[in-house]
């Protein structure tokens, strides 16, 4: 081998290793470093993101629950819940969905029959329930 034949290649060797060996390792150990804090800085971030995601969607889901026990409430729709008709409930339905800005208003009785169902895609449609024990979410008005 004619790299490390005479003494000023070998010398050269050694002294090139000294200063890139301690620079390499270093580098590493940097690097090493820099991307374990990285990724726990990115670790607090999403968990802090998650908690605020959560908080707004608790905040959000009381919000609306309050709004649906209030409308749930108000004696128009009391009355016209009365009877159990939904042609006499729709009108009225649709004049509270209108006023609460809803993008869906699910009105049922007290034994979870739907009533009304406004702005519903097919599978929101009343006939997809056939049972009250299906109806997602019942909300009465209390009383």
């Amino acid at each position: 081998m004619r790299l490390l034949s005479s003494l000023q290649n070998r010398v050269f060797v050694a002294t090139a290793l000294l200063a890139v060996l301690p620079i390499g390792v270093a580098l590493h150990f940097v690097s090493t470093r820099v991307t374990r804090e990285g990724e726990e800085q990115l670790r607090r971030g999403l968990v802090e993101a998650a908690n605020i995601v959560e908080q707004q969607h608790s905040s959000r889901r009381e919000t609306l629950t309050e709004m649906a026990r209030i409308v749930a409430d108000l004696p128009k729709l009391k009355a016209a819940m009365a009877d159990r008709h939904p042609p006499t409930v729709e009108p009225v339905a649709m004049d509270y969905r209108s006023q609460v800005r809803a993008d869906l208003l699910l009105v049922t009785d007290a034994g979870g029959g739907v009533l009304a169902a406004l702005g519903a895609s097919a599978c929101w449609a009343p006939s997809a329930w056939a049972s009250p024990s299906t109806t997602p979410w019942p909300i009465s008005s209390r009383g």
